[in-house]
């Protein structure tokens, strides 16, 4: 299950599990297993993309980790 959390959640599991640790991001997601946290992504804010034929919204990937021994497959895609 994917599901929102907070900022405290997110920087303790970027801290443990992400090389470059937690950074400051807007949007903090994590994919639960049992109610257990395996992984977590965070992205920026949205940025507004004009010029192309229809504008269009997107939110930088910032940060992405698994619980170590784990592999997630489809667990972050568009």
């Amino acid at each position: 299950m994917v599901k929102r959390i907070n900022k405290a959640t997110a920087e303790a599991f970027l801290n443990q599990y992400h090389t470059g640790g937690y950074v400051q991001c807007y949007f903090k997601y994590g994919l639960f297993y049992k109610d257990e946290l395996m992984a977590c992504a965070t992205f920026s804010i949205n940025r507004n993309f004009i010029g192309h034929t229809q504008p269009f919204f997107s939110a930088e990937l910032l940060r992405f980790a698994v619980k170590d021994g784990f592999y997630v497959a489809g667990g972050l895609h568009k």
